[in-house]
């Protein structure tokens, strides 16, 4: 008898759980954050890094410089 398995490639299956778990933690910053203790904040950032993730601090500042940027470029339009 042949007890062989159909092998179903393991990288897919990574990819989803991957996709899965990044929507979880946003889902999990988006409500928690706020509340959460330090060390749980760092706890989060550290999984965030470890999927090559920003934190949220990384993103606030990136959100910080793109609205100073957009500031600057709507005030050179307004005195043009």
């Amino acid at each position: 008898m042949n007890f062989t398995k159909k092998i179903k490639p393991i990288a897919n299956v990574q990819s989803k759980m991957t996709q899965k778990l990044i929507e979880l933690l946003n889902e999990l910053e988006d409500k928690e954050y706020l509340t959460m203790s330090n060390n749980g904040k760092i706890c989060l950032d550290k999984i965030w890094k470890l999927l090559r993730m920003p934190t949220n601090e990384e993103l606030l500042k990136a959100l910080a410089k793109k609205e100073s940027i957009d500031s600057v470029s709507t005030n050179k339009k307004g005195k043009e």
